[in-house]
């Protein structure tokens, strides 16, 4: 996006949802005391608020506002809901409940977004109009991450990747039964 100034194909909300996403599993994470699942949306919220931040940028450029401003009030939904648990609720087993539920929430969403394209692809009998690649590893990172929560036993972890399979899955058959009609871009 940066080197060719291609603005069209950056899935904005997917970004927008998933930074709001890791941000809320930050502070689920930090409240359950699992470090290293800390370290890892940490360095996801960077890395997707890096990207949110160049396309703003890139937005900006060319006169157009609303993705910056869907991305303030996505900043301002972080700080309601951080606002809500430290203020209004204060018990700290029902902020760590509510915090996992909310992200575990906004997984469900980000996992069911690929579904229409996937059900479109399998009962027109066209091609899946996503990436391959992209549609296997979701597959792979969900079930990763359903056998990781699986084996913690923690719900806020298994049951939103448990919807992630269900949709890589049907995007899988998609494939297997249509192929892709996404060509790869030199």
């Amino acid at each position: 996006m940066w080197k060719t100034g291609d603005m069209t194909k950056f899935p904005f909300y997917m970004f927008l949802i998933s930074d709001i996403n890791t941000v809320i599993m930050s502070y689920y994470t930090y409240r359950v005391s699992a470090w290293m699942l800390v370290c890892l949306n940490v360095a996801g919220t960077a890395l997707q608020a890096g990207y949110l931040l160049t396309f703003s940028y890139m937005s900006y450029k060319r006169n157009r506002v609303a993705p910056f401003v869907q991305c303030l009030l996505g900043v301002a939904v972080v700080l309601l809901a951080y606002a809500y648990l430290r203020v209004v609720v204060r018990e700290p087993t029902r902020i760590t409940d509510l915090a996992g539920l909310t992200g575990s929430s906004m997984i469900c969403i980000m996992q069911a977004m690929p579904l229409p394209t996937a059900l479109k692809a399998l009962s027109s009998k066209r091609p899946l109009e996503a990436d391959a690649l992209l549609t296997v590893l979701g597959l792979v990172l969900a079930l990763l991450w359903l056998t990781y929560g699986m084996l913690l036993g923690d719900f806020y972890i298994w049951m939103p990747n448990s919807s992630g399979v269900a949709a890589g899955l049907l995007g899988v058959c998609a494939l297997l039964a249509n192929g892709t009609s996404r060509k790869k871009e030199q």
